[in-house]
């Protein structure tokens, strides 16, 4: 990779960057203000039973470090958007819950999400999506296996 435009890392970085610049901007015609990280949002209102974890929960299944999770979660307790609460099996413990007011914002944020997800590979066959899905299922074992200590195999041609 030399860093020309169409390196794959070059790419990748593009991609993310403009997918985030074009959520923003969809949420700026919808009149939307995030705050905080959406994924906590949609990790509370879709992925846990009654809208509630720890911050521990939170951050081992979102792979962020509890110490950001713990920032969010002030910025989102401060707009309104979470609840924080002793859990009652474990007062050491501190439940985050989503707010009316953060359900519904995790509603409109994951309405938006999902416009722009649609939109991205619109012009995409299925056939062309699976093949993409697979390459990204490829990159991510290779990603685990670095994690772990291991090496990927090298290319098959």
């Amino acid at each position: 990779m030399n860093g020309s435009s169409d390196d794959l890392e070059v790419l990748f970085r593009r991609i993310s960057g403009m997918k985030r610049s074009c959520i923003d901007a969809e949420c700026v015609r919808r009149g939307i203000h995030l705050v905080g990280h959406p994924a906590i949002l949609f990790f509370l209102r879709h992925c846990t039973a009654g809208m509630a974890a720890s911050q521990k929960e939170i951050a081992d299944a979102l792979h962020m470090s509890t110490p950001t999770v713990a920032i969010q979660i002030k910025r989102m307790e401060k707009e309104g958007l979470v609840l924080k609460a002793a859990d009652e099996t474990d007062l050491r413990r501190n439940m985050i819950t989503l707010s009316e007011k953060g359900r519904i914002l995790a509603d409109e944020a994951h309405d938006v999400f999902d416009y722009v997800e649609k939109n991205m590979f619109n012009n995409l066959t299925a056939e062309e999506c699976l093949q993409l899905k697979k390459l990204f299922l490829r990159i991510v074992a290779n990603l685990e296996l670095l994690k772990s200590g291991q090496h990927p195999p090298n290319k098959t041609t």
